[in-house]
């Protein structure tokens, strides 16, 4: 099951995207799970959850404009129980010039963990640098669309202090 993206370009100014990740607990062996927020173009960064077994970790990615794998890190194992569910706020902040820090709300504590900041955001092929929310899972068997389900709260952005 290949993920899909729902985006929308960056501003060109200093903007902030939040939303919220709910990971439902999972009932067998589905593969790897993952979803969250990303910021895409020819290169990308993602911050948000993924399954792995019979853990949920906190983790963030990113991948060159020319480059073959994915750098993912773990931040946080956040639980290491199937039955488990965990939701996360997820945060993008952007500058003037596409520079981008990723954040995340920790579950319990409420604290802000920055995941990665002073990125670089490049434009795609056709449009500029997208900020979008995904999901996927990478599994050897095909799972029904109703197996898996994370599911994103409202998105909110502010442009230069003002909510969009």
């Amino acid at each position: 099951d290949h993920g899909a993206i729902l985006g929308q370009q960056l501003p060109g100014t200093p903007s902030t995207w939040t939303t919220t990740l709910h990971l439902p607990a999972a009932e067998g062996d589905i593969g790897e799970e993952r979803a969250g927020i990303v910021v895409l173009g020819l290169s990308y960064a993602w911050a948000g959850l993924r399954r792995a077994g019979d853990r949920i970790e906190l983790v963030h990615g990113t991948m060159a404009a020319d480059g073959a794998d994915e750098v993912v890190q773990v931040h946080r194992v956040l639980t290491e129980s199937t039955v488990a569910d965990v939701s996360m706020r997820l945060q993008v902040e952007a500058d003037e010039h596409g520079r981008v820090r990723l954040l995340a709300e920790a579950p319990r504590s409420g604290q802000t963990l920055v995941l990665l900041e002073g990125w670089q955001a490049t434009k795609g092929h056709w449009v500029g640098a997208e900020v979008g929310l995904f999901a996927e899972v990478e599994a050897m068997v095909h799972h029904g669309l109703t197996e898996r389900r994370a599911s994103f709260g409202a998105l909110t952005v502010d442009r230069e202090g003002r909510a969009i």
